[in-house]
């Protein structure tokens, strides 16, 4: 096996395995996993993604466990990157949405505000 197709496959149990953990542990929702497909819809046509976008993150945000808007925006511009060459490979695409999807999952869900 090459190496990208390696870590393709690494990233790909990852995410979907891992994400399916740690979403049954939080009442089986993946915020960021379905903002990460959503937003790959939204930049892999051409129109007006950020309407789109914008619609993907508002969805996210009220999620039981949302990421914090920072993190969405990361995300979202992160994807956006992802879809800017038109010429990269379908396979390469995907990922590099796993990656951004990844990262965000790392950054972790907002923090409630401090009373």
């Amino acid at each position: 096996m090459i190496p990208t197709n390696r870590e393709t496959c690494r990233l790909n149990c990852d995410s979907v395995y891992g994400a399916q953990v740690d979403g049954a542990a939080a009442g089986g929702a993946d915020p960021v996993g379905q903002a990460a497909t959503c937003l790959g819809r939204c930049y892999a046509t051409d129109g007006v993604a950020d309407d789109c976008a914008n619609s993907c993150k508002t969805v996210a945000s009220k999620a039981a466990f949302p990421p914090a808007s920072d993190v969405l925006d990361r995300l979202g511009t992160c994807i956006r990157t992802c879809h800017a060459d038109k010429s990269v490979l379908p396979t390469n695409r995907a990922t590099c949405e796993l990656n951004c999807a990844q990262n965000a999952r790392v950054a972790g869900p907002a923090q409630p505000a401090a009373k």
